[in-house]
């Protein structure tokens, strides 16, 4: 494939572009906690942007509901800041107004979204953004996506894909649970159409094997970076990073992030969900070998 004129004309000093495009919930919290603070690095100010996967119709009214609820709620406490102590300022509205419209204008606001991701740059080497809805978009909008920067990199960050499953139900339904508004045999059951339809965006999240397939069909196998999370301390998977990012990240483990809901399916139901990914077993442990942590579960 033909790489095409990146869509932006980037600063000068910057090296290269990193994208996130699918990771399990934790993984992308740590991923965003760990380079924030890193001063080689310029990440964006909200932690997964959904920038592509929006413009290409997956989840679009969530995310952009979000972003207006977001500026509308800035606005609100600007106009009363007299009054009111805060830390928000006019730059932050800008900003949110760049959000909305990136996430309402389609693949035609590829530069407000770059406009976004460098709203905080100071002449760092590495721009990185994580969106885990980036990795079920089709093969035309990831060849898009690759070819936002000339060095643009991409990470798919992935775990056990029925352990990957079970938390992304976990994490939809916590506020239900926390509630006590959902109960345990209502998770496992909207656990089981998940991974029983080939269709849902829970189940599209763990087919690896679809994924890399249209990475491939994209022409960015040779940018794509599989790091198994499970392992993420081990030095072959630091080196995958490493390789991804440029540099050596300093990996940090001083709090837990997005703790899951204590329930537990049957093993019954847990060998099923194993069948409905065996393929992407297959798939994973042909292509990548012993890098397949130990502790997955077939």
């Amino acid at each position: 494939m033909t790489m095409a004129t990146p869509v932006h004309d980037w600063p000068e000093g910057l090296e290269r572009v990193v994208l996130c495009i699918g990771a399990p919930k934790a993984a992308t919290t740590f991923l965003y906690v760990m380079l924030r603070g890193d001063p080689r690095v310029c990440v964006s100010k909200t932690k997964e942007v959904h920038f592509w996967d929006v413009a290409s119709g997956i989840n679009s009214r969530l995310w952009q509901k979000r972003a207006l609820k977001t500026l509308l709620k800035q606005c609100s406490i600007l106009l009363v800041s007299p009054f009111r102590k805060s830390d928000l300022t006019w730059r932050d509205i800008k900003r949110s107004v760049l959000l909305l419209r990136l996430r309402w204008g389609g693949l035609k606001q590829a530069s407000s979204y770059i406009d976004y991701l460098l709203s905080d740059y100071q002449q760092e080497k590495v721009v990185f953004e994580a969106s885990p809805g980036y990795s079920i978009c089709d093969a035309g909008t990831l060849a898009q996506m690759g070819r936002v920067h000339e060095n643009t990199h991409l990470v798919l960050m992935v775990r056990d894909p029925v352990q990957r499953l079970w938390s992304d139900t976990r994490h939809r339904l916590r506020p239900g649970i926390k509630a006590g508004k959902v109960q345990r045999e209502e998770v496992l059951q909207a656990f089981e159409r998940d991974f029983s339809d080939p269709g849902s965006f829970g189940y599209r999240n763990s087919d690896y094997a679809s994924i890399i397939s249209r990475l491939e069909e994209a022409g960015l196998g040779g940018k794509l970076w599989c790091v198994f999370y499970e392992n993420i301390t081990d030095e072959r998977e630091r080196s995958v990073l490493k390789s991804a990012l440029g540099f050596e990240p300093e990996l940090t483990f001083s709090e837990r992030v997005n703790v899951g809901q204590d329930i537990t399916p049957s093993p019954e139901l847990m060998d099923r969900a194993k069948q409905a990914f065996g393929h992407v077993y297959e798939y994973m442990y042909e292509r990548y070998g012993s890098r397949v942590p130990s502790n997955w579960l077939a």
